[in-house]
């Protein structure tokens, strides 16, 4: 979905979801975590460093916020804010989660054309065993005379020609079997992208990340179409601490569990070949599959996913 605004040749283009979430496993436990937060950085021909920063260890922080705060940032020609506070937190275990955050408070960014100003600027995330989330919030932000959403989409861009790209609420994702990992920059702004001269400004970043590292090896998982119905077939190098697995079939958000009872592991330390049968299957458009491993200690873990078009 799109928008177009009136001011100065600006256009806005906003992702259709107000938020981004990525499976993984969803209750293993939580081996390590990685967090961070800062109010300002510039790259480019004006280099500033991460100012405030924090950092989380990999063995968490015993859920305690670790902070930093500054009372003003200048950077001359390009941004000038006044306090900035930032904090990550996380621990490690079956209910472990990195969180960070970081707010900016009276933002004056300097930009070809009007300026971007706000009264408040922040971003946040969270990532545990059952995925990431982030935000941002822009606090009465404007630039020239239009006033920017106070919660923009995800990757909202906004594009003035003569060379100056900002993107709001910009979230970076990573994730597979066992990890999950968000960056939430609230704004980042490029000038001249692509010459000698590129200069990017970010304001308000915060970085969040888990490891929940699973016992299965998967070597494939695919899906083939039969008369009337959908075949899944997966394969495994080792299944240690593994009892079983769940096959779903996606329809839209939700997800549909396709066996009764689990599907018992059969390799133990060494692997094993399974297959199973859709025969609900859309009779066409996209079918969506996903292979969860259930481990000896109860946890389920997300493995891969798979897809066709009947």
């Amino acid at each position: 979905m799109s928008k177009r605004m009136s001011m100065r040749g600006w256009v806005g283009c906003s992702a259709a979801a107000a938020a981004l979430v990525f499976a993984v496993p969803a209750s293993a436990d939580v081996t390590s975590v990685s967090g961070s937060a800062f109010g300002v950085q510039t790259t480019g021909l004006v280099n500033t460093p991460a100012t405030p920063t924090v950092l989380l260890p990999a063995t968490g922080s015993g859920g305690v916020p670790i902070t930093a705060s500054a009372a003003s940032v200048s950077v001359p020609g390009v941004v000038d804010t006044k306090a900035i506070t930032v904090s990550t937190k996380g621990t490690t275990g079956p209910t472990g989660s990195a969180t960070s955050s970081a707010n900016v408070a009276d933002l004056v960014l300097q930009l070809p054309g009007p300026d971007l100003t706000a009264d408040a600027v922040s971003s946040t995330c969270t990532s545990n065993s059952a995925g990431s989330t982030g935000s941002t919030t822009l606090t009465n932000a404007k630039i020239g005379g239009l006033t920017l959403d106070v919660s923009p989409a995800p990757n909202t861009v906004l594009v003035n020609e003569p060379g100056v790209l900002i993107v709001l609420n910009e979230q970076t994702t990573s994730g597979g079997a066992g990890t999950s990992s968000i960056t939430v920059t609230a704004i980042h702004v490029t000038l001249l992208a692509g010459t000698p001269l590129q200069q990017d400004i970010f304001i308000a970043q915060s970085h969040c990340d888990v490891s929940s590292p699973t016992a299965v090896q998967l070597q494939s998982f695919a899906a083939r179409q039969a008369p009337g119905s959908v075949v899944l077939r997966w394969s495994t190098a080792s299944e240690l601490q593994t009892v079983g697995f769940n096959v779903y079939r996606q329809v839209g958000s939700k997800l549909v569990k396709l066996n009764a009872k689990p599907i018992a592991a059969r390799g133990s330390a060494g692997g094993a070949a399974y297959s199973l049968v859709d025969r609900k299957a859309p009779r066409s458009g996209l079918a969506r599959y996903r292979l969860q491993a259930i481990q000896l200690s109860g946890a389920r873990a997300w493995l891969a996913r798979a897809s066709l078009v009947r």
